[in-house]
């Protein structure tokens, strides 16, 4: 099955679900090099603290972490020694390296991460959404990874408006008709879509009748990916 690559700017709102991750494929913004290669790191970590991060320890284990976050220079770093009160060697690494200080920063530059109240948090950031079947996941741990799901009926709906799309430009108020909380989505996924095949490449990727997703990495802005077929 072929995989559509969109572009775009994210859309979050947390939902306690399931914390799976696929292997996300995310095309490169020209003329940035490293995005690829953090995009790459993004996916790796995110799949390691879904594995190490539940229920029952997520809460201090984020209290740890904004608590050991120190701000030097302008810059933000972590603490080495408040972080081995986590007691976890896979997490305390992930957080300790070079690697994740690039990520922290551009966290706290896109004011994901604010310092208010004499400590650092992660700010809240949510669409509320009005079409009905679309609901969007995002959890601290991502660091800016979303899912964006579509449910049966929702998915159903916007393969029956592309019977009526003959071209690109008409792809994209097909989309925004459905879902117009895409506005930003609508101009890549609808062309994407409706080269792929439009009505009927969208009800082979809905082929469980349980709706679809796309993924994104919303906070950094580093493309969007899919879609998915509901599990």
């Amino acid at each position: 099955m072929k995989l559509i690559v969109l572009l775009g700017s994210g859309l979050l709102m947390a939902s306690p679900v399931s914390a799976t991750l696929p292997q996300v494929v995310v095309k490169q913004n020209e003329g940035s090099k490293t995005n690829n290669n953090e995009n790459g790191y993004l996916d790796k970590i995110t799949k390691i603290m879904s594995n190490e991060i539940n229920e029952k320890n997520q809460k201090q284990i984020k209290q740890i972490f904004l608590n050991s976050i120190v701000k030097e220079n302008d810059l933000l770093k972590i603490d080495s020694n408040k972080i081995k009160q986590m007691q976890n060697l896979k997490l305390e690494k992930i957080f300790s390296s070079k690697e994740f200080s690039s990520i922290l920063n551009e966290l706290y530059a896109s004011k994901s991460i604010v310092y208010q109240n004499n400590q650092f948090e992660f700010k809240n950031q949510k669409l509320l959404t009005t079409t009905r079947g679309l609901w969007i996941e995002t959890y601290w741990y991502w660091f800016g990874y979303c899912k964006l799901h579509l449910d049966n009926q929702l998915t159903t709906d916007l393969a029956d408006a592309f019977k009526e799309v003959y071209d690109p430009l008409g792809s994209i108020g097909a989309v925004l008709y459905i879902i117009p909380e895409f506005t930003t989505l609508a101009p890549t996924m609808g062309p994407a879509l409706f080269v792929y095949g439009g009505t009927g490449y969208i009800n082979s990727v809905n082929s469980l009748h349980k709706g679809i997703w796309f993924g994104t990495y919303g906070f950094l802005s580093f493309g969007w990916a899919g879609p998915w077929t509901e599990q």
